[in-house]
């Protein structure tokens, strides 16, 4: 796993659910399924890395597509 690689757990709000999973292009993906999202997701300024455990910051709707790259 990369280093400093973060998931963080879809929001139990439906309609933020919807917003996140439609942000990063997998809007048909199911949250019983899917049900976290990695940080590379997130700009750096969202992530909370001061405490013990990593959080995001505030109720975050702001999510990114990124393209995977396969091998």
């Amino acid at each position: 796993m990369k280093e400093g690689l973060s998931f963080f757990w879809l929001p139990k709000n439906e309609g933020l659910q919807k917003l996140w999973t439609e942000n990063i292009g997998q809007e048909n993906i199911k949250p019983a399924v899917v049900r976290r999202i990695c940080s590379l997701h997130f700009e750096k300024e969202f992530i909370n890395r001061t405490l013990d455990v990593v959080r995001l910051k505030g109720d975050l709707v702001h999510v990114s597509k990124i393209n995977f790259l396969t091998k």
